[in-house]
């Protein structure tokens, strides 16, 4: 449904639009319409002039003009629709929270001073916060307060349609709207259920560029999306891309030595593929050569004389660096007592920001 305010030479008109993008036309819709113009401060009930409207693939619209004054800069008009019939549409079922309803719900939450009406051994299962409140309470209250500043009820309502089964799916899709929010629910009640599902949804998006993602991973501490972002950086320009975003500078040191260790990697790679290359172009020379030895035509000898088999020249510097700091992170380090005890956690920063640095010094080069 779309509503619609306009206004007109005379007064304003109202509409109400059905479906206006769907080109089938085997449905129908079949609802009671009211328009009621309101004051900006209060919403006038009762007295509702309701108007049945057939909506079709011909007939998707409704419209009302009203003549007079607006009276004033703004115009405050309340719709109102209900919808009697459906047919050809497959709809999924929505789950209001906020309204009892048997057989889906055994206590009541109140979040933000609103009551929300759900199962405890649903939310249980998916969350131990929720199954620490529903069990430390004896007797068992039949109310929760959750009490949190920092919670918005929508997000709230959002959240719980994600841990309830399909009764709901029209409700539950992850978007980029939501999925920092989802994220922030899953991590303030504990629910591994919700992280996944917004953690698969950042994998999968392809629009989204690594870094946000990579921020994302570390501020929801999501390994595996950190893991299959880095693993998928294929070349040096996509890591260099990185670091000159926007969210670099935001990045742990941690963070930085993953991208260090993976730009190893691909300097490693290239490496081996230069290195493949020349191995190929050399078997081509000799073979090359026993062919005109074999002939032995005149200036044979002389045309291949001057082909000469060349070492290759040194690795550049950026490769040399590369190649020795991985020995040394991929090797243990030496420490005068390392038999006396577990390494200090100190060494690790101090390790961390110094493949950091170095991290910072290649890819800018």
């Amino acid at each position: 449904m779309i509503f619609e305010l306009r206004t007109t030479e005379n007064g304003y008109s109202t509409r109400v639009y059905c479906m206006p993008e769907n080109l089938s036309r085997l449905w129908k819709v079949s609802a009671d319409v009211c328009f009621q113009q309101d004051t900006p401060t209060t919403v006038t009930h009762g007295n509702e002039q309701f108007r049945h409207v057939d909506f079709d693939s011909e007939h998707n619209f409704y419209e009302e003009n009203r003549e007079g004054s607006i009276g004033g800069d703004f115009l405050f008009v309340e719709f109102k629709i209900r919808i009697l019939n459906v047919s050809g549409l497959v709809l999924a079922p929505i789950l209001n929270f906020e309204k009892p309803q048997n057989g889906f719900y055994d206590t009541v939450l109140v979040v933000k001073g609103r009551k929300v009406f759900v199962q405890k051994q649903l939310l249980s299962l998916y969350s131990p916060y929720f199954h620490t409140l529903f069990t430390s309470s004896n007797p068992p209250n039949s109310e929760f307060s959750i009490d949190d500043s920092q919670i918005k009820f929508t997000e709230f309502i959002d959240f719980l349609h994600h841990i309830y089964p399909d009764f709901s799916s029209a409700h539950s899709l992850v978007t980029s709207r939501n999925v920092e929010s989802l994220l922030r629910m899953s991590q303030r009640f504990d629910c591994s259920l919700v992280a996944f599902k917004a953690e698969q949804w950042l994998m999968d998006v392809k629009w989204m560029g690594p870094a946000w993602k990579l921020i994302m991973s570390e501020r929801y501490g999501l390994a595996g999306l950190q893991n299959y972002v880095i693993q998928n950086l294929e070349t040096q320009a996509e890591i260099q891309k990185i670091s000159k975003s926007e969210y670099y500078s935001s990045m742990s040191d941690a963070t930085k030595t993953s991208l260090l260790s993976r730009m190893f990697i691909i300097l490693e790679k290239d490496s081996e593929d230069v290195t493949t290359d020349s191995e190929d172009s050399h078997m081509c020379r000799c073979n090359a050569r026993e062919a005109s030895g074999a002939s032995g035509a005149p200036g044979a000898r002389e045309d291949v004389r001057g082909i000469r088999r060349r070492d290759d020249g040194p690795p550049s510097g950026a490769s040399m660096a590369g190649l020795g700091a991985r020995e040394g992170l991929g090797g243990k380090r030496r420490r005068p007592n390392d038999d006396d005890g577990a390494e200090d956690d100190s060494d690790e920063e101090m390790e961390e920001q110094q493949y950091s640095r170095i991290f910072d010094t290649i890819v800018m080069d």
